[in-house]
């Protein structure tokens, strides 16, 4: 059993050493690291997918919070308008536009546009960003590596080139 063994090992020595002294041959491991030919946005979309999904989340969660201080701001509103009807009487600001004779009325309502513009605007960001990372995702199954990985802190490796295949074992 162990001359069986010596004899594999020492085959496969001879062979890694004859496909190394191949002068010309360009080796390649299969390996996750070995070049795949893929496309530079395959790599990055590899791990960019993760961080547009983290982003969508966290625009998501943005807007929710936004869309809650909006709610506020409007209820405060009703409220002011329910408790005197005559501070919520709009007024001509000089400029064209309306505002709230009651400054106290006009700051609530401008609390509540400004807070429900935001959580419109990072809803929207979020959803362009779950977009993007959709796409990442269809990008990285296009591209994917199928090729057969090496085991693990095992000592033997495979090489490949077009027309040679090889195993080498690492002492």
């Amino acid at each position: 059993m162990i001359r069986h063994t010596l004899v594999t090992l020492a085959a496969a020595a001879a062979l890694s050493a004859s496909l190394q002294a191949t002068p010309g041959v360009a080796q390649q491991e299969f390996t996750s690291e070995a070049s795949t030919g893929r496309p530079w946005f395959a790599k990055v979309s590899h791990w960019g997918r993760w961080a547009a999904l983290a982003a969508t989340g966290t625009m998501v969660a943005i807007a929710a919070t936004n869309n809650s201080a909006a709610d506020g701001a409007f209820d405060r509103l009703e409220n002011l308008c329910t408790i005197d009807p005559s501070g919520c009487v709009l007024v001509d600001d000089g400029n064209g536009g309306l505002e709230y004779e009651n400054p106290l009325v006009e700051e609530t309502w401008q609390d509540f546009a400004t807070h429900q513009t935001r959580a419109q605007n990072f809803l929207l960001a979020g959803q362009l960003t779950l977009v993007f990372a959709g796409g990442m995702f269809l990008v990285d199954l296009l591209y994917k590596d199928d090729r057969p990985k090496n085991i693990p802190y095992t000592p033997f490796e495979v090489h490949s080139t077009p027309n040679q295949l090889g195993l080498s074992y690492k002492f």
